[in-house]
């Protein structure tokens, strides 16, 4: 995990009326588990998609198959906080649709 590169384009100016929120521990794959769609990652904001896919590759199923998210987002740094509430609309998949 990690924050090893922030890939936004806005630039804020510290005010006296504003206050920050450190998010850059929010980096961890909570679980994996089957769910109503089949299996499904708990990930937090922070997680980059090669994060991701590299920490799903890791687990094996029983029958030693890998697991791999259905959409990944061409761009491998954007996070999945990021490809959430961007969409990551340049990524999806006619059978799976948006990144969710």
């Amino acid at each position: 995990g990690g924050r090893r590169g922030l890939h936004c384009v806005r630039m804020t100016a510290e005010r006296g009326d504003v206050v920050e929120v450190d998010l850059s521990g929010m980096d961890r794959i909570l679980h994996v588990r089957t769910g109503e769609h089949g299996w499904e990652a708990l990930a937090e904001a922070g997680v980059s998609m090669q994060d991701l896919v590299r920490g799903l590759e890791r687990l094996r199923l029983p029958d030693g198959r890998v697991l791999v998210p259905a959409v990944v987002p061409e761009f491998r740094g954007i996070s999945v906080g990021g490809a959430l509430s961007g969409l990551a609309g340049e990524s999806s998949s006619a059978r799976h649709g948006l990144f969710h």
